[in-house]
């Protein structure tokens, strides 16, 4: 997600909630809803279609032929939640320096890399492979799916020397895992011999499906997580580094598929007289799809989708005009190192607005507008990712809409 600061009071990302810290109250509670939709090859009135079960137009084709990427990829993230901020005047009866968070949010995840050769067949069929020497490369495609929910308690701590003062904070998170899916495809390939139905390849596929409850809560695993970040703040410019969810995932009922090999599939084999007269009779077909036996249950742990990002802010024209450069990684396979450069205007001392554009991500391009609200009790932010995708029939890959609200008191 493109998570910029609105308000140089508030120095950090502006969507980590729980960097939304009013320091000047004792308490704090924030909302929050962060959703993102992307893709590096189609666009979002395309992903409508699919997601509404529309059939894709000639004109929809000749998009993605033209298109040269060599990995087409979709992501999409979804975050809801609140957090509660405190801060007590002592603790055993001495001056607090303290700030204390809890927070608790629902989060999904989806993430897909394909290969083009894999993107055109699904969309064109097999027979323009037929009898061709052009392989269908198929890795490294694979995608991974995860639902889970946090529960997290922290500390932050204000350090302030002469005109300027660091800020650091540090919050733990248990994580219910309640839905997980992930495959992977390397050195596979597909190539079609003189049908559609004779084909001939290499496949090489990890398939790890965790053995959930469809209940809301339901639990196929468990975890834990990191969130830090320290900001160095003068007077009219900051500068900050976080990490967040950074941690593991273990899952114990998780199953495991496994296929390595070369193949050649002549498609299914039936004796239509045996069909006919012999009732114990069942239809063959290449053991490479008798998935079975490559199936197997075991445990497995893995990395948290995590996000590591580097955020810069500075003042200029007498504070009205607030520049913003912004650098973010996460560890999901269709995302891709995004820097964003950000302009926003101080237009009263509570509200100011801006416009941003950004490289990388789930996408090639993007831009977003964005406004902020503060007062002494009330906080509210909402972001706009390439508004135009969510009211326009044709439009750019990607699509975000980011908002919290927060309100303090003694």
């Amino acid at each position: 997600m493109v998570l910029l600061a609105l308000s140089f009071k508030i120095t950090h990302a502006q969507m980590i909630f729980y960097n939304n810290y009013n320091l000047n109250n004792k308490n704090q509670i924030i909302l929050l809803s962060n959703n993102e939709l992307g893709t590096n090859t189609l666009p979002v009135n395309i992903l409508k279609k699919y997601f509404n079960n529309d059939s894709l137009s000639s004109t929809d084709k000749q998009f993605i032929k033209a298109d040269t990427l060599l990995s087409p990829s979709i992501g999409f993230e979804s975050q809801y939640g609140f957090c509660y901020l405190y801060r007590p005047d002592s603790i055993l009866h001495k001056a607090n320096p303290f700030q204390f968070i809890l927070s608790a949010d629902q989060n999904s995840v989806f993430s897909l890399v394909a290969t083009r050769d894999l993107a055109l067949n699904l969309l064109n069929g097999n027979s323009s492979y037929v009898q061709s020497e052009q392989k269908i490369k198929l890795s490294p495609s694979g995608f991974q799916q995860l639902k889970y929910q946090r529960i997290g308690f922290g500390v932050h701590r204000n350090f302030i020397k002469d005109s300027s003062n660091i800020q650091v904070y540090v919050k733990a998170n248990f994580i219910n895992v309640q839905k997980y899916n992930e495959a992977q495809l390397s050195s596979s390939y597909l190539k079609f011999e003189d049908t559609t139905y004779d084909a001939s390849g290499e496949v090489h596929l990890r398939y790890n499906k965790a053995l959930n409850s469809n209940a809301y809560f339901g639990s196929a695993g468990k975890g834990f997580s990191i969130d830090a970040g320290v900001t160095y703040k003068t007077y009219n410019s900051c500068i900050t580094a976080s990490i967040t969810n950074v941690g593991r995932i273990f899952m114990k009922g998780v199953k495991n598929l496994m296929v390595d090999t070369s193949f050649f599939f002549t498609g299914y084999q039936v004796d239509m007289n045996r069909l006919m007269n012999d009732s114990s009779y069942q239809i063959t077909a290449d053991s490479l799809f008798n998935v079975a036996k490559h199936t197997q249950y075991k445990r497995l742990n893995t990395a948290s989708p995590y996000t590591i990002r580097l955020n810069s802010q500075n003042r200029f024209f007498k504070g009205k005009i607030l520049s913003v450069v912004d650098v973010s990684f996460k560890n999901l396979k269709s995302f891709t190192p995004r820097i964003a450069i950000a302009e926003y205007y101080q237009i009263n001392n509570s509200f100011n607005a801006g416009l941003y554009f950004a490289s990388g991500g789930f996408t090639k391009w993007q831009y977003g507008l964005a406004a902020n609200y503060e007062d002494k009790h009330y906080l509210l932010r909402i972001q706009l990712q390439n508004p135009h995708s969510i009211f326009t029939k044709k439009s750019l890959a990607i699509a975000g809409v980011f908002a919290s609200i927060g309100y303090s008191f003694n």
